[in-house]
């Protein structure tokens, strides 16, 4: 299989390029469940920089330079310095099983009930959502590029919560959403990863992220500078109170 490759500033591979033909081949000679969810991948990648936070990932595990990975780390999450309380707010809303079970029901009108009692998402003009603004909400949420596109193009046609006014650290809403994505979402999708970054590096990968203890020292050093787990436990913890508790209200005061 030919692979190509588009690589950043400082010369870090960010994305893989597969010609069609070999990579609908990947997928039908996948009896061993290494495309498994194809799909789901998809929307996540889209949502949590999965490949982005993946090659960061391996980069530690590789034992890059500390300060060059801790300069790549702020290239490519630069986009999250821009956003509001309420952006993160959202960003911590899509990786949440109940928002996703919510946003892929195909009665229009639940969804658009469902989104604005919950979370108060409605249109600029403080409507609710009709039919043709729940498609185009699914759209955004679900089939764009980057995450900083999906903030822009939600905040273009979108509100979310209510008024907030809130203090936090914007450094440390990144970090906690990097170690949540690298601990919890990035491991349920390795096979597929491999198979996107390079196929023969397989058994290297999955050791990465399947050691839980390594992976989270690993953390502690790049992002944190110190050998002591505790402020990346401590950052898992928060981030699942915001995802999967009810913490990500006081980034919305939903009331």
């Amino acid at each position: 299989m030919d692979l190509n490759y588009i690589v950043d500033d400082n010369g870090n591979k960010t994305h893989v390029i597969v010609k069609i033909d070999d990579w609908n081949m990947l997928k039908e000679n996948s009896n061993d469940n290494n495309i498994k969810n194809i799909g789901q991948l998809s929307t996540e990648k889209r949502i949590v920089l999965v490949m982005d936070s993946s090659n960061l990932f391996l980069q530690m595990y590789r034992g890059f330079d500390l300060e060059d990975w801790q300069q790549h780390f702020k290239s490519v999450f630069k986009f999250m310095n821009y956003l509001e309380a309420k952006d993160f707010g959202l960003l911590y809303l899509l990786r949440s099983d109940k928002f996703q079970y919510i946003m892929k029901k195909d009665n229009l009108l639940e969804v658009s009930q469902e989104v604005y009692e919950n979370y108060r998402i409605r249109t600029l003009d403080d409507k609710l959502l009709d039919d043709k603004s729940v498609k185009k909400l699914k759209k955004i949420l679900l089939e764009n590029d980057t995450s900083e596109n999906l903030i822009k193009e939600f905040n273009s046609s979108y509100k979310i919560g209510d008024k907030v006014s809130i203090k936090f650290r914007k450094d440390a809403e990144i970090k906690r959403l990097f170690v949540y994505d690298s601990l919890r979402i990035i491991p349920k999708f390795f096979k597929t990863i491999v198979a996107m970054i390079n196929p023969e590096e397989e058994k290297e990968i999955e050791k990465v992220f399947s050691d839980t203890a390594h992976a989270e020292q690993l953390l502690s050093h790049y992002l944190y500078n110190s050998k002591n787990l505790t402020q990346v436990q401590r950052a898992l913890k928060e981030a699942d109170e915001r995802i999967n508790g009810d913490l990500w209200e006081k980034y919305l005061l939903i009331q």
